[in-house]
C-alpha cells in the first residue's frame, strides 16, 4: 500500500484534490453563459485557480482576482505536486492564470516575494492578509477555577512542518504544577504518530463549526508554529479573534506569529517551564475585550478585505 501511495503522489496534478477539478470545470462550463463581474479563484487548491481562469475564455470582460492562501510552485518545504515531473507544467499554467488576473494577492510578504522572483513581468502581485470574521470567532469566556484547566489545539499537523513532540512534553510537564489539567488535539495528522500522555489526549478531526466551537470552550490556546516555509496558517488570525491566552510553541527559527498580540507566550526549546506556570497563573482568567481585538485585527475583517478586492 506504501508503494501504490508513492506512485499516487508522484504522478498527480496539480495537488491532492486533482479529482475535484473536472467537477469544477463542468460547473464552470454549465455557467459559461453568466455575465459575472468579478471572479475570484482560490488557492488551495489551485483546481480552484484554473476553474475560475476558465470561466474567462467565456467572459473576457469579467475581473479576475486569485487568492493564493498557500502557494502552489515556490514551496520547496511542502511541494504539492512532483516537482521533478511538473516543473514547467506548474509554471506555464500559474502564467496562464495570472496574466489573465487584475490583482493576485498572498498572504506574507515572503511568499509574494518568492512569486515576484518567478514572475517578474507581472505586476498585479499584491499582500493581502488572512480575512477573519471577528463576530464568528469571539464569544465571552468565564474560567471555572474550581474545575480542570483546559488547554486545546485545533488544526492539521505535517511532518517536517508543524509537528507536536515538544508541545507534548511541554505541557506534560505543566501537570505536575498545576491544578489538574487536560490537553487535548484536534485536526489531522496527515502521515504523523501522536504518542498520547497521560494528560495528553488526540482526539481527530473535526468539522469547522465543531472546531469553533471547541476553541470557544478552551481556557487556553495552543499553537505550534510553522518550520521554516512560505505558508503562514489562515488560523493565526483566528486564534488571535477569540481573544483568549495563547501558548505558542516555537519553530527553530523562534519566530512568532503573534507579536502583536499582547497575551501569548512563546516557548522555545530553552523556555523555562516555571516561566509558563507563571504566565498561565496570572493569564487564567484574561480574555480580551472584543474592541482590542478588532483593533488587533484591523484590516483583516471580511468587510476590508472584500473592499480591497473590489477596488481591482
Amino acid at each position: 500500500m506504501s508503494s501504490l501511495m508513492k506512485i499516487y503522489r508522484a504522478i498527480f496534478w496539480p495537488d491532492g484534490l486533482w479529482h475535484w477539478l473536472p467537477f469544477a470545470l463542468y460547473a464552470v462550463l454549465t455557467r459559461r453563459n453568466n455575465r459575472y463581474d468579478l471572479v475570484v479563484g482560490y488557492s488551495p487548491s489551485f483546481a480552484g485557480i484554473i476553474a475560475a481562469r476558465f470561466y474567462m475564455l467565456f467572459n473576457k470582460k469579467a475581473r479576475l482576482v486569485l487568492d493564493f492562501g498557500d502557494p502552489f510552485s515556490v514551496s520547496e518545504e511542502m511541494p504539492v505536486n512532483n516537482y521533478n515531473l511538473y516543473k514547467r507544467l506548474n509554471y506555464f499554467s500559474e502564467y496562464w492564470a495570472f496574466k489573465a488576473a487584475s490583482m493576485t494577492t498572498f498572504t506574507n510578504e515572503k511568499t509574494l516575494s518568492l512569486y515576484r522572483n518567478k514572475y517578474p513581468s507581472i505586476s498585479t502581485f499584491e499582500m493581502l492578509p488572512h480575512l477573519v470574521s471577528i463576530d464568528l470567532f469571539y464569544k465571552k469566556h468565564v474560567v471555572d477555577l474550581s474545575a480542570t484547566l483546559t488547554f486545546g489545539y485545533v488544526g492539521a499537523l505535517h511532518k517536517g512542518i508543524r509537528e507536536p513532540q515538544q508541545a507534548i512534553s511541554v505541557l506534560e510537564k505543566l501537570s505536575g504544577k498545576l491544578q489538574e489539567i487536560s490537553v487535548v488535539f484536534y485536526g489531522p495528522l496527515n502521515g504523523l504518530d501522536f504518542f498520547e500522555s497521560k494528560h495528553v489526549r488526540y482526539m481527530g478531526a473535526v468539522s469547522r463549526g465543531v472546531a469553533i466551537e471547541l476553541l470557544q470552550g478552551f481556557d487556553f490556546i495552543i499553537n505550534i508554529e510553522n518550520e521554516n516555509c512560505p505558508m503562514v496558517p489562515s488560523k493565526i488570525n483566528e486564534l488571535m479573534a477569540l481573544g483568549k491566552p495563547i501558548i505558542n510553541f516555537l519553530s527553530r527559527i523562534n519566530v512568532s506569529s503573534f507579536k502583536d498580540y499582547p497575551i501569548v507566550f512563546n516557548v522555545s526549546v530553552d523556555t523555562n517551564i516555571n516561566e509558563i506556570v507563571l504566565f498561565i497563573n496570572e493569564m487564567k482568567q484574561k480574555q480580551l475585550r472584543k474592541s482590542e481585538v478588532e483593533i488587533l485585527l484591523k484590516g483583516k475583517t471580511v468587510n476590508c478585505i472584500a473592499e480591497q478586492y473590489l477596488t481591482y
